[in-house]
């Protein structure tokens, strides 16, 4: 049985969401649920494309999915910094 891996992601993503809503006590047009939301794309984009790079095996493949994994790791990375400069911190994430 093989695992679905976008399921996967889409509970977490909504139990993510489910725990910001919980610990700030706001509604789901809030903001901070927004920046939640787009940090959490840019990490199931990042993991994306760890995935991708396990499953290529042709050198130029290789090289395309090494930039794609240092392109998505970045944003993920700049997103975060943003949101914790605005003192957004989020739970399951080292502060």
């Amino acid at each position: 049985m093989s695992l679905d891996w976008q399921a996967i992601y889409r509970r977490a993503w909504e139990l993510g969401r489910q725990a910001v809503q919980r610990f700030s006590g706001r509604y789901e047009e809030d903001s901070l649920l927004e920046e939640w939301d787009a940090v959490e794309q840019a990490r199931r984009e990042w993991h994306l494309a760890q995935a991708y790079f396990d499953a290529v095996d042709h050198p130029d493949l290789v090289d395309q999915a090494v930039h794609r994994i240092l392109a998505a790791e970045r944003h993920y990375i700049y997103l975060l910094r943003q949101a914790r400069e605005k003192g957004i911190h989020y739970p399951f994430i080292p502060h």
